[in-house]
């Protein structure tokens, strides 16, 4: 579905684009995993929290006859948009190139198995 949209060039998938890369989960609930809400102080009711924008799937907050709410899964809940797993507890590693003596910090998840969880990250710097 973000696809077809993205070939047209929906103005909604603006704020999706301006995060690409980033962690977006404050935009959603950790209770429900849906968009969070907030009370409209005009209208008093209950509308969806998108401080960057509405986007893809997010109805506009008053009523509107060109809004249709009948492309089945929200992207957020659709597994297949799911690309990783946020980490709670994360460390700093300095990797130090001892020929160049460039330096990188990076941040790597943390876990009772941290040493595989190094190796995974850093994979895709080491040839």
């Amino acid at each position: 579905m973000l696809k077809s949209i993205w070939q047209f060039g929906d103005v909604l998938l603006k704020p999706i684009i301006d995060v690409a890369g980033l962690d977006i989960s404050h935009w959603f609930d950790p209770k429900t995993h849906n968009i969070r809400q907030y009370i409209d102080p005009v209208t008093h009711c209950l509308l969806p929290y998108t401080p960057t924008g509405r986007f893809v799937h997010i109805a506009p907050s008053y009523p509107s006859s060109n809004f249709a709410n009948d492309f089945g899964i929200p992207w957020w809940r659709d597994d297949k948009y799911k690309i990783g797993v946020l980490s709670k507890k994360v460390r700093l590693i300095r990797i130090l190139n001892v020929l160049t003596l460039q330096d990188q910090i990076i941040e790597v998840c943390f876990t009772k198995n941290h040493l595989f969880c190094y190796m995974s990250s850093v994979s895709g710097f080491v040839s």
